[in-house]
């Protein structure tokens, strides 16, 4: 278990104070997959690298299963250390060893004899799907693989927590995915507690079963992928989850100005549900019950989380205020939630 107790973090630059963390509190549960976003400049990487003791908090308290790791000695911390494995947006490979080397690396640092880090070493490079490239140089390989060898070197001293700092963000959106569901794999077939630092809303979503939202150096928003995804509170969360759908929030917006346009009595609502909701004949119904409104589906999107489908609906009413008024609370009875974006 990982656990942040109030902390914060200042950098001085040329005389100048800088805080990176503000009153930063979260606990993060062994065995799952943890997310932490923002943008860039929120504090998210900054807030890792206190993990592993990379960084030190200004004030505030770092526990790892337990234990405050807030001074210990550089020598205290090294068996701490083993147990997280690390990688990063750029690989941080040696470009002059090969795959094997590079892989084998961290258990030669610590004296295991070649022939025990090779055999580990071999069998890491099948759970990757690199078998072929033991020989092969970095510079040799795509991007996608220079990520497995830097997971696979990650995975060598057998640590009990994985942090990902922008592990995805250099990558394809395909290579991506195969990354995101090569992680997902090691923690269910390993049971090592992944943390996923990203600005990338799409990779929490597929993987991660809880996430932090940070901006300016604070949580500000905390709570399980499907309900930040079902019901965003901060403006910033919200944004992200925009972001992250199929249909952008300026075509939508651009769909709404154009329909308000062409129909000046339409109210515009958008409905927000869940998988077993989707499923519903939710629309039909509400114009079975009530003959005399029009509904019209301007945009939406249903996306998968690791908890189940949220799908986001824009639809246009044309209803007189009474009828307007009971569609909304019909809606509302059946859990789905509404927000009026437009009407007349």
């Amino acid at each position: 278990m990982l656990t942040v107790q109030q902390v914060n973090k200042q950098f001085t630059r040329e005389g100048e104070t800088f805080q990176a963390l503000k009153n930063v509190s979260l606990e993060i549960q062994d065995g799952e997959i943890y997310g932490i976003i923002g943008y860039s400049g929120a504090g998210k990487s900054t807030l890792i690298r206190l993990f592993n003791g990379l960084e030190k908090p200004t004030s505030g308290d770092v526990l790892v299963n337990g234990q405050s790791i807030i001074g210990l000695s550089e020598q205290a911390m090294r068996p701490v250390r083993q147990k997280m494995g690390m990688i990063f947006q750029h690989f941080n490979l040696l470009w002059s060893k090969t795959v094997i080397d590079n892989i084998m690396l961290p258990l030669k640092l610590i004296g295991v004899n070649k022939k025990q880090r090779l055999a580990k070493a071999r069998q890491l490079l099948k759970l990757v799907e690199l078998t072929d490239y033991e020989a092969a140089y970095p510079s040799e390989l795509s991007g996608g693989q220079k990520q497995r060898v830097a997971i696979a070197r990650a995975l060598i001293s057998d640590p009990a927590i994985l942090l990902c700092d922008e592990a995805t963000s250099a990558l394809d959106p395909k290579t991506t995915a195969s990354i995101l569901t090569l992680l997902a794999k090691i923690n269910r077939d390993l049971g090592i507690t992944i943390v996923l630092v990203t600005h990338e809303m799409d990779a929490v979503r597929r993987i991660c079963q809880r996430i932090a939202v940070m901006e300016n150096g604070q949580l500000i928003e905390e709570g399980s992928v499907h309900d930040i995804f079902e019901r965003p509170q901060a403006a910033a969360t919200k944004a992200f989850v925009s972001e992250s759908l199929v249909v952008t929030p300026s075509e939508t917006q651009a769909s709404i100005d154009q329909l308000l346009n062409r129909v000046q009595n339409g109210s515009i609502v958008k409905l927000r549900f869940n998988e077993e909701q989707s499923v519903q004949p939710v629309i039909g119904q509400l114009m079975r019950r009530y003959q005399a409104i029009e509904i019209s589906v301007i945009s939406g999107s249903l996306q998968q989380t690791v908890n189940g489908a949220l799908g986001y609906l824009y639809i246009q009413i044309q209803a007189d205020p009474t009828d307007l008024k009971a569609v909304l609370a019909d809606l509302a009875q059946q859990t789905i939630e509404v927000e009026v974006i437009r009407h007349d």
